[in-house]
Order: C-alpha cells, then structure tokens, then sequence
C-alpha cells in the first residue's frame, strides 16, 4: 500500500504534517489550545484557515515556523 506524500500548498496539508511530526493528535491540539475539537477537525479536514492569531497559537504548540504554517514553504525555508 502506497502512501500519499501530501502537498504542502494549503494550510490543511501542513497542519497534517506539523501534527504527524510532533506525534500529537487533533484532540491533543484541542485541548492545547483550549478549542472544541470540531474546530481543529475543520481546520484539518475542510481547509478553513483560522485567524494570524491562532495559526501564532498552532505553531507554537506544533513548534513549528508560523510563517512556514500559514504560506507555505518559501524559497528561504530549509
């Protein structure tokens, strides 16, 4: 069975993978951000955005770079 490598071209894709590499599920990121888990479902599986503010919130759980998290790899992104 083949995996599919996701896109890191929507916000959806790169919360995906920031969770898988901090081994943290969508429940866990709920309640780390004090937030109904259908919020972090909307944002995982519907492509919502949520605010700077929150993506801020995000990152800093998933430790990772807020700008990768809400644009997208750049051209200066390692």
């Amino acid at each position: 069975m083949s995996r599919r490598i996701p896109t890191l071209d929507k916000f959806d894709s790169r919360l995906v993978l920031a969770l898988h590499q901090s081994d943290m599920s969508s429940g866990e990121l709920a309640a780390t951000l004090g937030c109904d888990p259908p919020q972090v479902s909307r944002w995982v599986r519907h492509g919502v955005q949520p605010r700077p503010a929150t993506i801020q919130r995000i990152a800093d759980a998933l430790d990772v770079d807020r700008a990768w998290l809400a644009f997208g790899p750049t051209e200066t992104t390692p």
